[in-house]
């Protein structure tokens, strides 16, 4: 099977709703939500304890995780890290999402080169909150998301939508 948007399936009387929210993480990014049990998949939209940004979309990845956020779910099953029970990480992700992507936007509008930007990139108020003391964690923040992603968000704000997930 094949869907769109949405695709609702019944195991027995349960309703298990199958639905594209928009890109984010990659460009066919899905979740499983069940209504009566209000239990929400995520896959690779949040993943803990720091998001995984290599074929993202940023100005898109917002607005997805803020629909996901709207479904008001009460377990969120996470693609990577523990099961949550509220938004708040899912929140704090889309504080951090929208930071990049406004600096991009602010480095592209002044002229500023991929690098030049990079090296003005200051999350040093969202850090210690996805970070902690872990060296591991430290590493997928400075590499995974302020370098490789950062790059994702600058050749968005330059080339405006992105369409391949290279």
């Amino acid at each position: 099977m094949v869907f769109e948007d949405r695709l609702t399936l019944y195991l027995g009387k349960r309703r298990v709703e199958l639905l594209f929210l928009g890109r984010g993480n990659t460009a066919g990014d899905a979740v499983v939500y069940l209504p009566d049990s209000r239990l929400l998949v995520t896959g690779d939209l949040v993943v803990h304890p720091v998001p995984y940004p290599y074929g993202s979309f940023f100005g898109e990845w917002i607005a997805t995780l803020k629909r996901l956020a709207a479904m008001e779910a009460s377990t969120i099953v996470p693609g990577h890290g523990p099961v949550m029970h509220d938004m708040r990480y899912v929140d704090l992700v889309v504080r951090l999402l929208q930071s990049m992507k406004d600096q991009a936007d602010a480095a592209v509008k002044a002229g500023l080169s991929p690098a030049e930007a990079r090296q003005r990139l200051d999350l040093s108020a969202l850090r210690p909150l996805f970070v902690g003391d872990h060296p591991e964690r430290a590493f997928s923040f400075d590499y995974g998301l302020a370098r490789t992603g950062f790059q994702r968000a600058y050749r968005e704000a330059k080339e405006g939508p992105l369409h391949d997930e290279d």
